[in-house]
């Protein structure tokens, strides 16, 4: 019986002790589509394909493509509140991949609000990028990222704040995307 993993090879990763890495995502730049609405999302390799590497498991370079008037639009999230979480649940031979992407946006403006009620059930891809550059993706061709949690709050007093948090999951593989982003742009009524 041939082994799945013959023509694979265990690469080092090595890291300088010295490197500056900044943890947290950028506040700006945060950015959601439907998944509906793209007509191309690439896929990394998977094992066996020609290739594959430990990056290449969960690099995108193409662009996602979306039909003309549609694409991704920003969110603004409230700086400190953002936080991507990858984990792999599940029984020993059987894990899974699992993302979480939590974060806040200041007030309750009633554009907020109403997203949060909008988005609750609707199947999403979401570009989150980190502070050092690098654009985490939830959601792929496969499987959709989806709002989990939502939670909208006055605050009680005047030091508290007044926020939206929202939770966002998906499990999708992990994707680290360098295409460009189609930027959506509503039509002007």
């Amino acid at each position: 019986m041939a082994n799945c993993f013959d023509n694979v090879e265990n690469e080092s990763i090595e890291q300088c002790v010295n490197s500056e890495l900044q943890a947290g995502i950028s506040e700006v730049n945060v950015h959601y589509a439907f998944h509906a609405h793209a007509t191309l999302i690439p896929m990394p390799l998977n094992l066996g394909d020609p290739g594959f590497t430990y990056e290449k498991a969960v690099e995108v370079t193409e662009d996602i493509t979306f039909p003309v008037g549609k694409g991704f639009s920003k969110v603004t999230v409230m700086p400190d509140t953002g936080e991507v979480v990858y984990e792999t649940p599940g029984n020993k031979g059987n894990k899974k991949n699992k993302q979480s992407f939590t974060f806040s946006i200041a007030g309750n403006s009633k554009k907020a609000l109403g997203m949060l009620r909008t988005v609750k059930n609707v199947p999403m891809i979401w570009m989150v990028p980190e502070r050092d550059g690098q654009k985490r993706q939830l959601g792929d061709a496969n499987t959709a990222a989806y709002l989990t949690e939502g939670k909208a709050t006055t605050g009680k007093g005047g030091e508290d704040d007044k926020l939206i948090t929202f939770t966002i999951e998906t499990y999708a593989i992990p994707i680290v995307y360098g295409g460009a982003l189609t930027i959506n742009v509503p039509p002007v009524v």
